[in-house]
């Protein structure tokens, strides 16, 4: 057989070869990484419970037991002394909502949100 015949016979085995492979490596690996079993999920954020129309001292405990940070819009010092006074108007993330962060309350005095 002349050396070219040859030549051309190992170059097609050869592109034949690596077609094969792949075309069946791939495959062989998925499905080897799916019998791994379930993959470990990112941590789920928590959900906005429903604080608005609650005191601020009730909100803030309800969001301390739930390990949630929060801020308010209102000065500090009349959070920290007087917070019974004051009535959880608006929040955000909205009820039910992922928190990103920290959640947002926006406070008034009681009774007075819907002025």
């Amino acid at each position: 057989m002349p050396d070219a015949v040859k030549g051309g016979l190992f170059v097609g085995a050869a592109v034949a070869t690596g077609i094969l492979v792949g075309l069946l490596v791939p495959s062989l690996v998925g499905a080897e990484r799916d019998t791994k079993g379930p993959r470990a999920h990112a941590p789920s954020l928590p959900q906005m419970p429903s604080v608005v129309g609650q005191p601020l001292d009730e909100a803030q405990s309800e969001l301390r037991g739930r390990r949630i940070t929060y801020v308010t819009d209102t000065p500090h010092i009349v959070e920290e002394v007087v917070p019974n006074i004051l009535e959880v108007c608006e929040s955000e993330p909205a009820p039910g909502k992922s928190i990103r962060g920290s959640a947002r309350l926006h406070v008034a005095l009681a009774g007075t949100c819907d002025i």
